[in-house]
């Protein structure tokens, strides 16, 4: 009797359930309220991240650009200068952020339940996050040197189009026809949005903004004081030359560097894990992934591999990431 009764109950109650959860499911399908909540996170985020740029803008029409290099910062020059924020408009840095952190939280939590230990869960999200900013890395630099290889073919259009015009639109406009890679594209984009209306200097700093060289940041700038002052434009494009060439040839040296600076730094890395394996070879009896095994089972040893982990991951940041960086 009395397990027919709890039967009974149990019954009831699982039935209850399972009508409420449908009735739920068909409140959300009926009513749209996941996308509708999907829609307002976006929104949100978009708010945010308009928010955030027109303070920037208000900040450097008073005091001019500003060397930032805050989080969100390196986010979205990691977007703009990878082209992923040309590509991908809906993709703002605090999106970017948003979706970052559950796939960081997804490494350290699969780190940790494969090794069992929650330091290999750290290592793991740590593990993730280098290989994300190795990536935006190589895309950076693979832009930046299509960039610096139409410097000198955008000097020299702008050199021969000044010579039929003053119009710093119409020459900025045929010299961006001519050259290619995202250089063709900003300029073009720079000279849609003048001719829909957008103030020129306005437009030029943005132009400047979506270009990670340094020295057609300073062209375009130049450019745009000459078209101001109506100034002629042939002394500003002998003296970028002569700029630009000196600007090549310290880049190659510093390139030659910081490339032989990473071979020694992986060098140096590769013989002390070599020396730490005979160590523990000679000294303790065991090989080097048996002592680390037997370091994880004391505090002191946790905070000696947490100090090991560090120096490796600070290593292998300044060798592959850092040193990229111009």
């Amino acid at each position: 009797m009395k397990l027919n009764i709890w039967l009974i109950w149990h019954g009831a109650v699982l039935v209850l359930l399972m009508f409420g959860v449908y009735g739920f499911m068909e409140k959300i399908h009926r009513n749209n309220m996941l996308r509708q909540g999907i829609e307002n996170l976006y929104g949100k985020i978009c708010m945010l991240s308009g928010s955030r740029e027109e303070v920037k803008r208000q900040l450097e029409a008073l005091y001019g650009s500003m060397d930032n290099r805050g989080w969100i910062e390196h986010v979205s020059e990691n977007l703009e200068y990878s082209g992923l924020e040309a590509r991908y408009k809906w993709l703002t840095p605090e999106l970017y952020i948003v979706l970052l952190t559950p796939l960081l939280a997804a490494a350290f939590i699969g780190g940790w339940l494969a090794m069992s230990k929650w330091y290999w869960g750290l290592a793991t999200a740590a593990f993730v996050f280098l290989l994300i900013e190795y990536i935006f890395g190589k895309m950076r630099n693979y832009r930046y040197r299509m960039e610096e290889a139409q410097l000198s073919s955008l000097i020299n259009l702008v050199e021969s189009y000044a010579a039929e015009s003053d119009d710093i639109i119409y020459i900025l406009h045929r010299a961006g026809e001519m050259v290619s890679g995202p250089m063709h594209d900003e300029i073009l984009r720079c000279i849609l949005s003048v001719q829909n209306g957008v103030q020129t200097t306005k437009a030029f700093r943005t132009l400047e903004r979506r270009i990670e060289h340094p020295f057609f940041k300073t062209f375009i700038r130049n450019l745009e004081i000459s078209s101001r002052n109506n100034a002629g434009y042939r002394e500003i494009v002998a003296e970028c030359r002569k700029m630009l060439m000196e600007q090549l040839e310290s880049s190659k040296k510093m390139s030659d560097i910081y490339r032989s600076v990473r071979v020694r730094l992986v060098t140096v890395l590769a013989g002390s894990v070599t020396c730490m394996d005979i160590m523990a070879e000679y000294m303790v009896g065991t090989g080097l992934g048996d002592m680390l095994k037997h370091l994880s089972g004391s505090a002191v040893g946790c905070v000696l591999l947490g100090i090991m982990c560090a120096t490796l991951l600070a290593s292998g940041y300044y060798a592959l990431i850092r040193s990229h960086r111009r």
